[in-house]
């Protein structure tokens, strides 16, 4: 089979869950120009090449991030389509012309703050903007810190942020934010 991307392939970041534009680039390790979907996140390398995956480029392009989904009927690769957080779906589709799978797959996405003491990122369930004060969390609108103990109290809205990983290091973009946590 002949690998040809669909000419409406929209697919968005594996990282940040971004909007992706196309894009062509060459790298110093390789002496052609290759045509990909690169993020719109200021900084970010990673890119969506149908046939390879998501992988990162810089001045060289780098398969040690790879993340390759492949098609159950084609077997080419799949790209990622939306995440809706508020139930943590993620839709993938296939990126091969005449193929046309798609599939939703339950995401790991995280909703949390950082606690006020430590660098901890807290997992919450929910933002309830009618709550007292704008958040949140437990019965007394506290959050307890579980690796320093710390009473955290008093965030708001803009603090509570939604993650790709369990630690909070990937924070998502701002629209994912406000979705993530139920708002």
């Amino acid at each position: 089979m002949i690998v040809t991307e669909r000419l409406d392939a929209k697919p968005i970041c594996d990282v940040h869950h971004a909007p992706m534009q196309d894009t062509r680039y060459e790298a110093s390790n390789i002496s052609m120009t290759l045509h990909a979907h690169a993020c719109t996140v200021p900084n970010c390398t990673r890119v969506y090449q149908h046939g390879q995956g998501y992988h990162d480029i810089g001045n060289s392009v780098s398969f040690d991030k790879r993340l390759m989904k492949e098609c159950p009927e084609c077997h080419t690769t799949m790209y990622l389509a939306s995440v809706d957080a508020g139930l943590r779906e993620e839709r993938w589709e296939c990126g091969q012309r005449d193929c046309g799978h798609k599939e939703t797959v339950r995401s790991t996405i995280y909703c949390g703050v950082f606690c006020k003491v430590c660098p901890s990122f807290i997992e919450i369930d929910r933002f309830d903007a009618a709550a007292p004060r704008g958040l949140i969390l437990d019965r007394d609108n506290e959050i307890w810190c579980p690796n320093c103990g710390a009473r955290n109290t008093g965030y708001t809205k803009a603090d509570v942020v939604s993650s790709s990983s369990p630690d909070g290091k990937t924070v998502l973009t701002p629209p994912l934010k406000s979705l993530a946590c139920g708002d």
